[in-house]
């Protein structure tokens, strides 16, 4: 139908005293990868929704984390996917946090 779409980051919070939990503090590594990367997550009181996207943004991958107050990594192989520009999105209730991964 010639429909593009993008993803971009989105970051939302709440004002007030909540504010510093509501940030989703994570590292994406290697970036650009070849295929293994590891996402680590520290310390969320919540689940998260753990997504990745293309470039154009389709949903290709999709996991829910559960998590109480640690740290957790969690591992993805990509190295089935095209080579390019994809999006790892980590989202609760409460905020969002986008990030651009690079497959190569």
């Amino acid at each position: 139908d010639g429909t593009v779409s993008a993803t971009y980051p989105i970051y939302v919070s709440t004002v007030g005293i909540n504010e510093i939990s509501n940030t989703i503090n994570c590292q994406i590594y290697p970036n650009p990868t070849s295929g293994l990367i590891t996402v680590a997550i520290n310390g969320s009181n919540s689940s998260l929704n753990l997504q990745l996207y293309d470039i154009v943004g389709k949903l290709i991958y999709e996991e829910k984390l559960l998590l109480k107050n640690q740290s957790i990594t969690k591992n993805l192989d990509l190295s089935a996917y095209p080579k390019g520009i994809y999006f790892i999105k980590l989202s609760n209730k409460n905020t969002s946090k986008v990030e651009r991964l690079i497959l190569e």
